[in-house]
């Protein structure tokens, strides 16, 4: 593995842990509306793990640390030394 291989890692494994430090969090509101019909609004926001004010929309997290390993992992092929690929290949 070469220096910009490392470097793309270690900037994924990053992105990883500010994902979980601060996850998408769902939650509801209710408002009163015409004739006092409830209506409710879902939301997804961001926030800090220790103080989430909602539940944590797990399959929304996966999918953003799926989506940054498949990107992380394209980069570090893009970056491979083209030389060790030859040899290799012979």
């Amino acid at each position: 593995m070469n220096n910009k291989q490392k470097i793309v890692l270690r900037v994924g494994i990053v992105i990883i842990v500010l994902m979980g430090l601060f996850p998408p969090v769902q939650w509801t509101a209710t408002i009163s509306g015409w004739n006092n019909v409830p209506t409710y609004y879902h939301y997804i926001d961001y926030q800090f793990l220790f103080i989430t004010r909602g539940t944590v929309a797990l399959s929304n997290l996966v999918l953003q640390w799926i989506l940054v390993s498949i990107i992380a992992g394209g980069f570090i092929y893009i970056n491979r030394d083209k030389k060790q690929t030859d040899e290799q290949n012979q």
